[in-house]
């Protein structure tokens, strides 16, 4: 029997232990040896588990409560600024989120 399989479509062990916490890393040991299509999911699965990462720290009663405080004097130092810029009649982009507005019509 013929197998037509590449190797880009065959089952890729690096590709699959790129979304197992912590098993994650062992593909970047040998990052440069991979191909793209588990390159990809390294990067993704490394992505996953900093969000894990994250997430666990929000169940930390402080933490979470130190971040949301921060989160909302942030936005209000951000209200002012913007509050000055339009009373200077500047045009003013929000830093990092401000672009992701731009690419929809409200």
């Amino acid at each position: 029997m013929k197998n037509n399989t590449s190797a880009s479509e065959s089952l890729s062990i690096y590709a699959l232990i790129s979304y197992v916490p912590f098993l994650c890393f062992v593909t970047f040991f040998k990052y440069e040896r991979l191909e793209q299509f588990e390159k990809k999911h390294a990067k993704q699965g490394l992505l996953l588990l900093l969000i894990e990462f994250v997430s666990l720290l929000f169940l930390i009663d402080f933490i979470n409560t130190v971040f949301w405080k921060l989160l909302l004097i942030l936005c209000g130092i951000l209200s002012l600024v913007g509050i000055y810029r339009v009373a200077s009649k500047k045009s003013w982009k929000i830093p990092v989120i401000g672009s992701i507005f731009e690419k929809y019509e409200i």
